[in-house]
């Protein structure tokens, strides 16, 4: 259990926090109508016969129906808004193409579906979409970001939305196609890499990340979820001299404070990491990530002592801060300080009765106090809050063993073991279990 484990996981929340809501200018290229108009399944195929498409090179268009008409290249809003479709296709028949996509349940408020019907364009979509996002109805916010692609499939800021609707929900790698066609229409604008970059660094594509991370810092030097993503990916490819080159001259928020930490960990520069959160923690006193992160290092080299005070020092100038306060607990467990850790540790569930990590430490300190109902209970409720975490699993595991539930701690171990705990301690728990389940070859595979 690590009192940092938090702060070195990917920048991929943190650059959506910051891209969502970001308004797009107009979009960067013209609806393509002829496209649009073959594929509306309302309509005869033999209604209207295109044979050029709309092309903004040759800002042209030709009709079999209406003769040989050509016009300057315009918008669909602005077709609907002269009445150059009079005749042809009406308005109301493509924007009625586009609602059929849309689920009866999802009706917008009446100002918003009012606005709609008499601007149909791709801003309106968006404001659809953002009103069903922030009433927390994603399905339907998707439903109005793809109705409005279907008018407008040329919409940068639509295919940027539809691409963060999907990454939103889990579905990075359906994201990456609207991301890339929102980088290619709107090149220029700083959210749809900084979000692509962020998908792709979920999928552990890290080398694409890191193209985009570097095409988003030269949109904008100065932004600094691009700095940190670009540090992050460069860290991960082992490249941690250019990582710390780059920070170091660099104003230092919180995030990217921890960052070159992280990058000077990695290269085993340990001073300076020191010196980095120090300086850090001095600038911004109230951070409980630097804490964290200042105890995490003194424990990592042995330095308990002087992790104790830390992290004593920074409870007591923050009473009111739960996470202080946790990051002393934190402290007071590894340590093996259970007769201070154990009125905290209920102090502190008292005040959070269902935080799965306050729970884990509850449960740590109940076992080698021997009170193993109460560390049953506490970390079985742990691991349901949070089934992908092995450190409350593997102390469940260790809880059942002492409870002689053989079978339920080969579970708990085999599943941390699967999240990848490796520590010999897990494999010389789980031995304990398969002898004690007969499986003596098994336990003998454990302890090699």
């Amino acid at each position: 259990m690590s009192l940092a484990a938090d702060h070195t996981k990917g920048s991929g929340d943190f650059a959506v926090q910051i891209v969502q809501g970001v308004h797009f200018s107009a979009d960067l290229r013209h609806w393509n109508l002829a496209s649009q108009l073959e594929a509306a399944p309302i309509l005869p195929r033999t209604t209207l016969k295109w044979t050029e498409a709309l092309n903004p090179s040759r800002q042209s268009l030709t009709s079999a129906r209406a003769g040989r008409m050509t016009v300057p290249m315009l918008s669909f809003l602005d077709l609907c808004r002269t009445g150059l479709l009079a005749g042809v296709l009406p308005c109301a028949v493509l924007a009625a193409s586009a609602q059929n996509l849309r689920s009866p349940a999802c009706v917008g408020p009446p100002s918003l579906e009012s606005q709609l019907r008499a601007h149909p364009g791709d801003e309106a979509w968006a404001a659809l979409g953002e009103w069903f996002r922030q009433q927390r109805q994603p399905q339907c916010a998707e439903q109005a970001i793809r109705a409005g692609l279907k008018q407008s499939p040329g919409s940068a800021h639509l295919n940027y939305l539809l691409g963060l609707s999907l990454y939103s929900s889990g579905r990075a790698q359906q994201a990456l196609a609207p991301l890339r066609e929102a980088v290619r229409l709107a090149p220029g604008v700083l959210p749809p890499h900084l979000l692509l970059a962020t998908a792709l660094t979920r999928l552990g594509r890290n080398q694409e990340a890191l193209g985009e991370w570097q095409q988003a810092i030269a949109i904008d030097p100065t932004s600094l979820p691009a700095l940190d993503g670009l540090v992050k990916s460069l860290v991960s490819a082992g490249e941690y001299d250019r990582a710390i080159q780059l920070l170091r001259s660099a104003p230092l928020d919180e995030q990217l404070t921890l960052d070159l930490a992280t990058a000077y960990r990695k290269a085993g520069m340990y001073d300076e990491e020191v010196k980095t959160l120090s300086d850090g923690l001095q600038s911004r006193p109230g951070s409980d990530a630097i804490a964290a992160a200042l105890v995490s290092l003194d424990m990592d080299l042995y330095h308990f002592a002087a992790a104790s005070a830390l992290a004593a020092k920074f409870a007591t100038a923050h009473p009111g801060d739960l996470a202080a306060q946790r990051i002393e607990l934190r402290t007071l467990v590894l340590t093996g300080n259970n007769a201070a850790a154990a009125p905290l540790a209920k102090k502190l569930l008292a005040q959070a009765p269902h935080d799965a990590d306050l729970l884990n430490l509850n449960g740590m300190i109940e076992q080698r106090n021997g009170d193993f109902a109460a560390a049953r209970r506490h970390l079985e409720e742990a691991v349901a809050l949070n089934p992908n975490d092995l450190n409350p699993r593997v102390n469940l595991g260790v809880v059942l063993v002492d409870m002689k539930d053989a079978t339920g701690a080969r579970r708990q171990l085999e599943k941390a073991i699967s999240l990848g705990a490796d520590e010999p301690q897990v494999h010389f728990e789980l031995a304990k279990a398969l002898r004690s389940l007969g499986d003596v070859a098994g336990a003998n595979r454990q302890l090699a």
